[in-house]
């Protein structure tokens, strides 16, 4: 991880636990549900197709900013997988390439209450429901099984990435932004506990959570330059065709749609202190004397 990466990461640190400095209401709640990739590996050519979701965790630390709004920092630690041999689409069983990925992801977020825009009707519940939207760094390292152990891919350069004389694209880092949104909806077990849902999902700027993006390469030109297992785990085609049917320039990905996760989660909120939101004074009218 670069010192910039780091750098920013401590930013949205300490923008996230600076509205602890402000007296009020602070929201202490713990999450898990599933994580889910959307990206080349899905098993259907399309953009709402996901993979078979894995387990994630997830912390965070909020504080009511006003009657709407409320502020958090996030942590959630998951993981995302993908596997050609799950497709249902022949051509991406042939194809034959899977990935593991660990996610770490750090974020700062809002969260709108709807009920006090249009469902005023259910706070006589206890219920809320909100639109929820952020911004955060997440780290990822894309791997494979080959022979029985895990190989990471990204220094291979499965696709020649950072080869300026062949591709016109850069390696990818390790550590992104990503930009979430999401609903979630929370219900009053008590005064100061609630239990909640919710869905978000995450669009990145990369294409390479699962590296794989773009086109083939030249397997001679992959070994010359980063190894004969780089060739190997680039086009695995002839471990179920029976030899290698990918020409170089063929597209191994399509590099127009940006990967993406997203979480479904259910979430335990801790509320502690009193909320310092200025309420409406009552006006009680002076009383008049009448003479009889």
């Amino acid at each position: 991880m670069s010192n910039l990466v780091r750098k920013i990461i401590f930013l949205l640190f300490c923008l996230g636990f600076s509205p602890l400095l402000i007296h009020g209401q602070i929201y202490f709640s713990t999450e898990i549900g599933t994580m889910s990739y959307v990206g080349d590996l899905s098993p259907l050519k399309s953009a709402i197709s996901f993979s078979n979701p894995k387990p994630y965790f997830g912390t965070s630390i909020g504080k009511q900013l006003g009657k709407v709004v409320t502020g958090e920092f996030r942590f959630v630690f998951g993981e995302v997988t993908g596997d050609d041999s799950y497709s249902k689409d022949e051509s991406r069983r042939i194809r034959n390439l899977s990935f593991q990925s660990n996610i770490y992801e750090y974020s700062l977020g809002l969260k709108f209450n709807i009920n006090r825009i249009f469902l005023k009707c259910l706070d006589k519940y206890g219920i809320s429901v909100n639109y929820d939207a952020g911004i955060g760094i997440f780290n990822f390292n894309p791997r494979t099984k080959y022979e029985g152990r895990w190989v990471d891919l990204r220094p291979l350069h499965t696709e020649c990435q950072g080869c300026y004389d062949i591709v016109d694209y850069d390696e990818y880092e390790l550590s992104q932004l990503n930009i979430s949104y999401g609903f979630s909806f929370d219900i009053g077990l008590s005064s100061n506990t609630k239990l909640g849902f919710n869905y978000n999902y995450r669009f990145l700027f990369t294409d390479y959570l699962d590296d794989v993006s773009n086109k083939y390469i030249d397997g001679d030109i992959l070994s010359e330059r980063f190894g004969t297992l780089s060739s190997i785990l680039a086009d695995r085609s002839d471990e179920v065709a029976g030899g290698t049917i990918h020409s170089n320039g063929a597209m191994r990905g399509d590099p127009k749609n940006n990967d993406g996760y997203f979480t479904l989660g259910m979430k335990l909120t801790f509320v502690f202190g009193k909320s310092n939101l200025v309420q409406p004074m009552e006006i009680i009218p002076e009383s008049i004397d009448v003479k009889e």
